[in-house]
């Protein structure tokens, strides 16, 4: 997606008269993750992802212990 979006930004541009304001200009996709658990290896050494490894930005922030709970059996009623 992210190279398609690339592309047909380009031809936009290239094209005269073209005006990133207007209604169905494709712009290059930016995004975004964060999460408070994310291993970020996984996403930048990943090349079908991002061929070229992306930027990442760490934020320090405090850590706290995870503790995971779960039952063995789940009840069926009043599940949600």
């Amino acid at each position: 997606v992210v190279p398609l979006r690339r592309k047909l930004c380009a031809q936009q541009r290239a094209q005269p008269g073209y005006d990133p304001a207007a209604p169905g200009a494709v712009h290059p996709l930016k995004l975004v993750i964060m999460s408070a658990t994310l291993r970020t290896s996984d996403f930048v050494d990943n090349a079908r992802l991002f061929p070229k490894p992306p930027p990442v930005i760490e934020v320090p922030a405090r850590q706290f212990p995870v503790t995971v709970h779960f039952a063995r059996r789940t009840e069926l009623h009043d599940y949600v």
